[in-house]
């Protein structure tokens, strides 16, 4: 069975949509055509509208919801983080996707000149799939690269930028992922945040589709797992770094998430990125 790396036009929800989630890695772009709801990438709750282009990076929490599902018609395509590092290096335009992924969230299409640009890339993309191809051929690298560069454009314009949605909610956000490494309860957001108890749990609940606590573990897992991949610190100071009360705990919250140890999960990825710089070595010798 072939996987599905890009959709075009398509109507209805995917089966994640609605669940807050993250890809180990793959880049994610959502160009939303039709529907309105939220958007919520790691830190930042955005509002989904008509046109607006979402870019989510490997290993972002991340989550779409549309308030009417059968109303809801996107673009969406997505590939190896770690494949289009190697295959861009070789063209040296992996900056683009650098900047990206460290910058751009969400934006404007921009124009009817860019709108029909981007949308014959999607559908050319498509094309490709229908074919067997995949993002890694020489057409689907040639098409993603469009269209990256076609965002990285509309990222460098301040007309086409996006504003995060609902103050409240963001300030929430911004102070939990502010203190992942603290023991955060729920009197001690509302009250950073000047809100009741109440009022926190159920807007945080009606906005972003999970409870604060949900979330808080989320994102305390989502950091771990950076810093496993990034560092080489054991994993009992990666529990301690990122709120976990103690390393069986730490342990215990990943394993139930993930389906493996945080050390089986540092060992996969760490092998994962060791056979992409072998092949990217390989391909300049």
């Amino acid at each position: 069975m072939k996987e599905e790396w890009v959709y075009y036009h398509d109507i209805g929800v995917d089966p994640l949509t609605e669940r807050a989630h993250n890809h180990d890695d793959k880049i994610e772009i959502i160009w939303v055509l039709q529907g309105n709801g939220k958007v919520l990438i790691g830190d930042t709750l955005y509002q989904m509208k008509a046109n607006h282009i979402y870019f989510i990076p490997s290993l972002v929490f991340h989550y779409t919801h549309p308030e009417e599902p059968s109303e809801y018609i996107r673009n969406k395509l997505s590939f190896s983080r770690s494949e289009m590092q190697k295959l861009l290096s070789v063209s040296n335009k992996l900056y683009i996707l650098n900047d990206m992924e460290r910058r751009f969230r969400a934006a404007e299409c921009g124009d009817s000149g860019t709108f029909d640009q981007l949308d014959r890339y999607f559908k050319e993309a498509s094309e490709l799939h229908e074919k067997g191809g995949t993002p890694e051929d020489i057409s689907g690298i040639g098409i993603i690269l469009q269209i990256l560069s076609c965002l990285h454009q509309l990222h460098l314009s301040d007309a086409y930028r996006v504003n995060p949605s609902s103050s409240l909610i963001n300030q929430v956000l911004c102070y939990i992922n502010l203190h992942l490494e603290d023991p955060l309860t729920l009197d001690e957001i509302a009250d950073a945040c000047n809100i009741s108890k109440y009022h926190l749990c159920h807007e945080f609940r009606k906005e972003v589709n999970m409870t604060v606590m949900q979330y808080l573990t989320e994102q305390r897992i989502t950091m771990a797992k950076i810093t496993l991949l990034d560092t080489e610190k054991p994993i009992s100071v990666v529990a301690a770094e990122n709120g976990f009360a103690n390393f069986s705990h730490f342990c215990s919250v990943f394993k139930q998430a993930e389906g493996i140890s945080p050390a089986a999960y540092r060992k996969n990825m760490c092998d994962l990125h060791t056979n992409a710089v072998n092949d990217r070595q390989t391909r300049r010798s």
